[in-house]
């Protein structure tokens, strides 16, 4: 996943900022959509605790992929 900064570059994003941004999305997208209207009965704290979860999640498995392609 890439993100343009504001020199107008490409930059790669961490899976940390990967989680932040579709964090963003849906916040200020998905949740909007009819059909997630009921996405808006519930507490904010359960996504972003969801999101956090998501954050902690990845990095023990990006230690053990970058473990074993340095092995292979």
């Amino acid at each position: 996943m890439t993100k343009v900064n504001k020199r107008g570059q490409k930059v790669s994003l961490s899976y940390t900022l990967r989680i932040l941004e579709a964090k963003k999305v849906f916040t200020n997208y998905v949740k909007k959509q009819p059909e997630y209207a009921w996405a808006n009965n519930y507490s904010s704290r359960i996504y972003q605790s969801a999101f956090q979860h998501q954050t902690k999640n990845f990095q023990p498995n990006l230690k053990i992929l970058s473990l074993s392609q340095k092995k292979g």
